[in-house]
């Protein structure tokens, strides 16, 4: 009999495009629901896109730049929960996939 595994959803409201003083409490809930995704056991965590207001074209690479950041931060939790997160055969998995750790 084949294990069940499980796939997180962040929550949508998370947005990384958002004003730069809401970003801090974006990544707190992103946090939060990572663990939360963690300690369930889930082996997948799925970030959804963000949604972007209508910007001028010199306030659009700015908003790419924070969500960059903001998502690294977000890799960097789930590097530092891959043992919970991500299983032994699934990080040997996502080792042979080079493009997995960039943005």
């Amino acid at each position: 009999m084949r294990r069940l595994t499980y796939t997180a959803h962040c929550p949508h409201p998370i947005n990384f495009f958002d004003d730069v003083f809401r970003l801090p409490r974006h990544f707190d809930v992103l946090k939060a629901s990572m663990v939360a995704a963690a300690e369930l056991g889930a082996i997948h965590y799925v970030v959804h896109a963000s949604v972007m207001p209508l910007v001028q074209a010199a306030g659009l690479e700015a908003a790419y730049e924070h969500q960059r950041e903001w998502l690294t931060r977000g890799g960097d939790l789930a590097k530092s929960l891959a043992p919970k997160i991500f299983p032994p055969r699934a990080t040997s998995i996502l080792r042979d996939r080079p493009h997995v750790d960039r943005l």
